[in-house]
């Protein structure tokens, strides 16, 4: 009998102590679904606005949702982990004319730099917060 008390404390403790996965909210549905941006820190909030603006060009926000959410990339099909998501992004970056081409004032350049590291910055956090 003692036994068992231990056996049922110990997996209580076990079950009490583990620590909770982080969830991403969303909120919308279908082509409108996109991460419910008031869960973000601040910092990250900024860059969010900033990748859906831009994002939101070519594609809605459910393609990034679903991928982060399901683990597959939407049109590739493939595990989406940290390689996918660098390579994915850096193709759609070139896409939406975020390279930096020959001819741009120093003022150009920098408003894109800006803007990429804000996209990456918020991708890694959602990257973060979807594994945990």
């Amino acid at each position: 009998m003692r036994s068992l008390v231990i056996i049922i404390l110990t997996c209580l403790v076990t079950v009490w102590s583990t620590p909770s996965l982080a969830e991403l909210r969303v909120v919308g549905k279908g082509e409108t679904l996109r991460f419910d941006s008031s869960q973000f820190p601040p910092e990250i909030k900024r860059s969010y606005d900033v990748m859906a603006v831009r994002c939101s060009t070519c594609h809605s926000q459910h393609r990034i949702v679903m991928a982060y959410i399901t683990g597959v990339a939407p049109v590739s099909k493939k595990p989406f982990d940290n390689d996918v998501m660098k390579i994915t992004t850096f193709r759609m970056l070139r896409k939406a004319g975020l390279t930096l081409p020959e001819g741009l004032s120093k003022e150009q350049r920098k408003v894109i730099i800006e803007e990429r590291r804000a996209i990456a910055s918020v991708l890694n956090y959602l990257m973060d917060e979807s594994t945990r």
